[in-house]
């Protein structure tokens, strides 16, 4: 128990795959307090599951699946290597924050088709006094407070969604180049199996979680990269020597099929530094699972990070970076 709260925590790899599965089939639900969910919003998809959660899956996968990817590729890669011209020739040492707003700047773009800096600047300042309310220990949105203060940035955020929507709506119509190929186009004129499009609130509430998905876990990603990479100069040697034998501009199957060090250095930190390190669930209703009965309302907590640093079966040494684990087998530097 936890505050008088009944806690169930998995870490198996059997286990988490079994718990894992039983908020797709409806039979547990994401764990948020009360007033969390109110400022992520109700309709995210985080907050959904079961045949809701699968709906609004149908919806806004298309814009993230490998074919997408594809059509934002270009900006991406254009958008990364201006931005690291500018750092290198300054020589200035950058901030996670920094690292945090490249990651929005390609987003918008990718979303959009651009980022006005001026408009960046004020998202970044909405976007951060709205997340800053995650942190709150008072409850309630009163004016003056963490979470009062956030409630009304994120309001601000929204007007300001809303505004390069319409924008967007306006000068790409539905059937047009950038309806089809970019990510604003693929969310709002998305359909559901009615044929109906998202709602406003639809659409605001999941726009938003997906700037929260992006903005810290990219942050988080470089940062840890940036770690164990000049923590062994021989894979940075080696990642260095790779890297400038691939094409220009950049190729999603090159990287994929023939960058086999960069795959396995982003595998390893992402099973070190998971970009979701934990997830909670509550049971809808009484499960079932092995010799137990987990009772309706008992909560469900997958330990990610656990599973992936204390499994020495799965991962030998599993606390410890080793990149090698991912190489093929043949790769010189496979151990």
């Amino acid at each position: 128990n936890s505050f008088m709260f009944p806690i169930v925590l998995v870490t198996t790899d059997e286990d988490v795959h079994w718990a894992t599965t039983q908020e797709r089939k409806g039979k547990t639900r994401a764990f948020s307090l009360p007033h969390f969910k109110k400022l992520l919003g109700e309709e995210a998809i985080m907050m959904k599951s079961g045949e809701a959660h699968r709906q609004l899956r149908k919806i806004f996968e298309p814009a993230f699946t490998p074919l997408a990817i594809r059509d934002y590729t270009s900006a991406i890669d254009t958008i990364t290597q201006e931005q690291l011209g500018k750092w290198c020739e300054s020589g200035e040492w950058q901030t996670p924050r920094e690292w945090a707003l490249l990651a929005m700047r390609i987003f918008f773009v990718c979303a959009f088709g651009e980022a006005n800096e001026e408009r960046m600047a004020r998202l970044a300042s909405l976007f951060e006094n709205w997340t800053a309310g995650f942190n709150s220990i008072i409850p309630f949105a009163i004016p003056g407070t963490l979470l009062g203060r956030a409630h009304y940035n994120r309001n601000e955020l929204d007007k300001e969604l809303l505004a390069m929507i319409d924008e967007f709506k306006t000068k790409n119509p539905k059937g047009s180049e950038a309806a089809k190929k970019s990510v604003m186009g693929r969310l709002c004129y998305a359909v559901d199996e009615d044929g109906k499009e998202p709602t406003q609130k639809v659409l605001l509430d999941n726009l938003r979680f997906f700037l929260v998905a992006g903005f810290d876990t990219t942050k988080a990603s470089f940062g840890a990269i940036s770690r164990f990479i000049t923590e062994n100069h021989d894979l940075e040697s080696a990642l260095v020597e790779e890297c400038r034998s691939l094409k220009d501009p950049i190729d999603i199957d090159e990287i994929k099929n023939e960058a086999p060090i960069l795959n396995a250095v982003l595998a390893e930190t992402w099973r070190l530094v998971a970009p979701l390190s934990s997830h909670a669930g509550i049971a809808t209703e009484d499960l079932h699972y092995k010799s137990y009965v987990l009772p309706k309302g008992i909560l469900l907590a997958h330990d990610i990070h656990g599973h992936n640093v204390m499994n020495d079966t799965l991962y030998p040494d599993a606390a410890k970076f080793h990149f090698e684990r991912w190489l093929p087998k043949d790769h010189p530097l496979y151990n």
